[in-house]
């Protein structure tokens, strides 16, 4: 098919996309991208293609997972509340 669009991330140098998870409904992509201290935390909305978070969050993980509209749990241990950009939870 044609694509619709592209993502962005990794925008620190030596970052690389270490996980990506769309959401159940399909409307946000979130991805994040793995350094030595932390990552890059990108969620997207696949109707505009506009970022709606974009932040530095001090967690890695290979496994992201959607909670609800609002959390991202990152590798079954740090929770990502998304309108704070943080994490807000460890496990």
């Amino acid at each position: 098919g044609t694509p619709r669009g592209s993502l962005a991330i990794a925008q620190t140098a030596g970052d690389q996309i270490a996980a990506a998870a769309f959401h159940h409904r399909g409307r946000w992509l979130a991805a994040l991208s793995g350094g030595a201290s932390g990552g890059e935390l990108v969620v997207v909305d696949t109707g505009t293609g506009v970022d709606s978070v974009r932040t530095r969050v001090a967690a890695s993980g290979d496994v992201v997972q959607w909670c609800g509209d609002d959390y991202l749990l990152l590798d079954g241990r740090s929770l990502v509340n998304l309108a704070a950009g943080a994490v807000v939870w460890e496990y």
